[in-house]
């Protein structure tokens, strides 16, 4: 898997035409991106990383979109291990 590989690699996921296909955000792309790929929590971040580190944004408002997801995801994974806790 390119994740996985030892040669450099920057897989991420972009929106493609979403008002061709009909939907406004990637949960659908990282869905199959789990079930197709196999990926795990670390593999969807790194993925999530890359769309930000490779978007045609500038540096400024990358750093600034970086630094939301890390707070964002931060709190999806604390929110989930709380829930599997619950269980």
């Amino acid at each position: 898997m390119f994740l996985t590989s030892p040669l450099p690699t920057s897989i991420q996921i972009s929106y493609d035409d979403p008002f061709l296909f009909g939907y406004d955000s990637l949960a659908y792309d990282l869905v199959v991106g789990v079930y197709s790929w196999g990926l795990d929590l670390k593999g969807i971040k790194q993925i999530l990383e890359n769309s930000i580190r490779y978007s045609a944004f500038r540096e400024d408002e990358k750093a600034v979109m970086m630094s939301r997801f890390d707070e964002l995801f931060a709190e999806f994974v604390d929110r989930k291990v709380a829930e599997m806790q619950l269980r």
